[in-house]
């Protein structure tokens, strides 16, 4: 929950810089479509049709190395879409 509330104030942010302040709703959204932007779960676009969320998703495995837990990455599926929305 805390990386999306931290990627909607850097997605409203860059957004707010972009419009000059202007926060006109429409403007707001039109500025949203396309936007990409760094997160802590990596780089991810808006997607202008759908509005979701367009990310790589990992698969990692949790290995023990000398005594301390480290997420091993063991696939990557870049700019993943919400594939129910086809």
């Amino acid at each position: 929950m805390n990386v999306g509330a931290y990627d909607a104030m850097a997605a409203l942010y860059q957004v707010a810089r972009r419009l000059g302040g202007d926060m006109d709703p429409d403007k707001v959204m039109a500025a949203l479509k396309g936007l990409e932007l760094d997160s802590p779960r990596g780089r991810l676009r808006i997607d202008p049709d759908t509005r979701d969320v367009v990310q790589d998703v990992y698969v990692r495995r949790v290995e023990k190395r000398d005594g301390r837990l480290f997420n091993v990455e063991l696939e990557k599926f870049p700019a993943v879409k919400d594939p129910g929305k086809g």
